[in-house]
């Protein structure tokens, strides 16, 4: 029997793209980060990711953004070590 593309197992793929909360992690590691710029970056959940980061023991802190002006508020987010 031969595997399409579809059904090859995934063994050693897992990681060939980082996934979103990577993304979030690496962005957190490079300083405070607003919404705003994880939105930029195409990561729409990623109030979902900084909790998968947090319940993984991370210690991501929030406060109100004072890097950028915004017309509501927003929350920047910062790794703590």
């Amino acid at each position: 029997m031969v595997l399409s593309e579809r059904q090859l197992p995934l063994t050693g793929l897992e990681h060939t793209r980082p996934t979103q909360r990577d993304r979030v992690l690496t962005q957190l590691r490079d300083g405070p980060t607003c919404g705003t710029e994880f939105s930029e970056m195409h990561i729409p959940r990623y109030g979902g990711r900084i909790l998968e980061l947090r319940q993984a023991g991370f210690n991501i802190t929030n406060e109100s953004c004072w890097k950028h002006q915004h017309y509501s508020r927003q929350t920047i987010y910062r790794l703590r070590s």
